[in-house]
């Protein structure tokens, strides 16, 4: 093999290995996700335990609904029923949440009579069931057209 030969050689194997390097800024491998069915079985079904720690640490300190996360929790859940597949309606789904966020502003308004929250809290909570109530709306206007 001539001088020129060898050298063309080393140069043509150089550019493929240089081509073909993982460079350090080079993002790493990702792997395949999970299926869709999967993952939002795994969210509705947190979202429902969340919930329900959520509800109970809120009925047991005194602590506000949003630092509890009840509201957030009971959106969630609405959320993932939503993108689930099931035999819930979209109607019956969003009307589920506004029931949940309803019992809570009853609850917090009688914390406020009882004089265990303050005035702020209830408005949360009422804000939180308006928020609910306009979904709620708009479902039903949407499916009405």
């Amino acid at each position: 093999m001539s001088r020129l030969s060898m050298l063309a050689a080393v140069i043509v194997a150089g550019a493929i290995g240089w081509m073909t390097a993982t460079r350090a800024d080079d993002p790493p491998a990702i792997d395949a996700p999970r299926p869709e069915g999967e993952l939002v079985k795994q969210k509705l079904d947190l979202a429902k335990r969340g919930f329900k720690m959520a509800d109970e640490y809120y009925r047991l300190n005194p602590v506000t609904i949003a630092e509890a996360g009840v509201a957030e929790w009971s959106k969630r859940i609405a959320e993932a029923e939503l993108v689930a597949d099931g035999t819930k309606g979209k109607l019956e789904i969003v009307a589920a949440h506004r029931d949940r966020m309803r019992q809570l502003a009853d609850r917090e308004r009688q914390n406020v009579d009882n004089g265990q929250m303050a005035p702020v809290n209830a408005a949360e909570a009422e804000y939180q069931l308006l928020e609910a109530e306009s979904w709620l709306l708009k479902a039903w206007m949407a499916e009405k057209r």
